[in-house]
């Protein structure tokens, strides 16, 4: 990205704030607007670090009263365990404090289970709107996930054949409008701030993933069933994640949809998370 980007990107953040704030706690409410904005957590030292030059720079020309400023990171003390899974009701309000495209891919992270790395790479012709599937490729290769009311309605116009200029949408055009080089840093990025922002304990993609799971398990699915839905062996199923009581599964028979019909059929709507429409 040309210097000219970057520096058009800080300017579009600063906004009508007076450079003559500037300071550790400006450099703050600049390194949150630019997460919230989708970059990096790399990128956001990027264009701290270009505002600390220009800094220097209108110093010297005697345009500014020089003050040292800091490069603001997230606090290294929000470690995060990445085997903690967020209940619904946390992953419902960080997901409130997201936006845009990386605010959508982790919504489908919480519908799906999916890997983030399968999510951010989707194309277009994943979606599979006729027969009901979205299709998913990681590194235990290809699978598919039923395309339930809640994707339905997040991804469908994304799945059209025509973009609205009468111009046929190729199948193999990405799914999301990513404007930075590294969407899965992204992601990871904004789901941390958002977590600190919502004030619950902050989890990973992944964190998302072992929700689904246990979600899934709860509702009574079959763990064979389960792991294919998931790209999992059964092995690795009972192996990584916990074992469900018959406390849960009581808790989760009620519900109905895909777990309900056994894994065969169309699948139904809402197995287990309202996360999509409760956002709308």
């Amino acid at each position: 990205m040309s210097y000219a980007a970057r520096a058009k990107g800080v300017l579009a953040a600063v906004g009508d704030e007076l450079l003559t704030d500037l300071g550790p706690a400006f450099m703050e409410r600049l390194r949150d607007r630019l997460l919230a904005a989708g970059l990096t957590q790399r990128g956001v030292n990027a264009r701290q670090r270009l505002l600390r030059a220009a800094a220097r720079w209108a110093a010297a020309e005697e345009r500014l009263t020089h003050k040292p400023l800091p490069v603001v990171r997230l606090r290294s003390a929000e470690r995060v365990n990445s085997r903690l899974h967020p209940t619904e009701a946390e992953a419902l309000a960080a997901l409130r404090e997201m936006s845009g495209e990386t605010g959508l891919a982790a919504t489908v992270l919480a519908i799906t289970g999916a890997r983030v790395s399968e999510v951010v790479d989707l194309k277009r012709g994943d979606l599979d709107l006729s027969s009901g599937w979205l299709r998913l490729s990681g590194k235990t290769g290809p699978r598919r996930f039923p395309l339930i009311a809640e994707l339905r309605a997040l991804l469908g116009d994304r799945a059209s054949s025509t973009n609205g200029s009468l111009v046929a949408t190729n199948p193999d055009a990405p799914l999301f409008r990513w404007l930075m080089r590294a969407p899965e840093g992204a992601v990871r990025d904004q789901l941390a701030h958002a977590c600190r922002r919502a004030r619950v304990p902050r989890f990973t993609p992944h964190g998302l993933r072992r929700m689904v799971v246990n979600r899934i398990l709860r509702a009574g699915a079959d763990i064979t069933a389960a792991a294919e839905l998931m790209g999992h062996s059964p092995s690795v199923m009972l192996s990584y994640y916990r074992r469900v009581s018959s406390e849960d599964r009581a808790a989760g028979s009620p519900r109905r949809g895909w777990a309900a019909t056994g894994g065969g059929g169309r699948p139904e709507e809402g197995w287990g998370t309202s996360l999509g429409t409760a956002l709308d």
